[in-house]
């Protein structure tokens, strides 16, 4: 029995995960808007994640993270955004997040429940924009939205779980599931 966990990702333009890694496959679906994949090409085994290669995606398009890879996906569009369909083997996932490319892996630090389905941390290097760092599409009223937007300076993996609860009960969601993710044994 293979089990998958599956959603829809949505990421405002210039929003996008922090630098990360899991120990399951992940297969990405551009549904719409374009972004970018920067995916570390030595094997995680290293002391850090190594090279880093940039890959440009659009609409239509179909690619896919393998297991422990460093990588983060980021919207590059300025005006529309950034929509996938996320495919994970081995679920519940486990993040582990790294300060930077060159971070040793011991420096990454586990996020456990993942919590980016409903928050979209600022890309690396947009510190001091305020901006929504969640997903558009999950029907949030003004006030929520306030309280879910958070300055990209300060944003932490805390900063993350702190609010998350908060959103989560308003959502009707439990133990930091989202009503959008979906379990399948095949």
């Amino acid at each position: 029995m293979v089990q998958i966990e599956v959603w829809m990702q949505t990421f405002a333009p210039g929003s996008g995960t922090p630098i990360h890694r899991h120990e399951c496959e992940e297969v990405f679906i551009v549904t719409k808007g374009s972004g970018t994949l920067r995916l570390a090409q030595s094997p995680s085994d290293g002391e850090t994640p190594g090279d880093v290669q940039a890959y440009a995606f659009h609409k239509n398009d179909t690619f896919v993270v393998p297991v422990d890879a460093v990588h983060q996906i980021t919207n590059t569009d300025n005006e529309e955004d950034l929509q996938l369909l996320v495919i994970i083997s081995r679920p519940p996932i486990k993040i582990f997040v790294y300060p930077s490319w060159d971070s040793p892996h011991a420096e990454s630090q586990m996020i456990y429940p993942y919590t980016w389905d409903r928050y979209c941390p600022p890309v690396q290097g947009r510190k001091g924009d305020e901006k929504l760092v969640r997903s558009r599409d999950h029907g949030l009223d003004e006030d929520d939205r306030d309280e879910v937007a958070v300055k990209s300076s300060s944003l932490t993996s805390q900063d993350i779980g702190a609010n998350k609860h908060t959103v989560s009960e308003k959502m009707g969601m439990t133990r930091g599931k989202s009503s959008n993710v979906y379990h399948t044994e095949l």
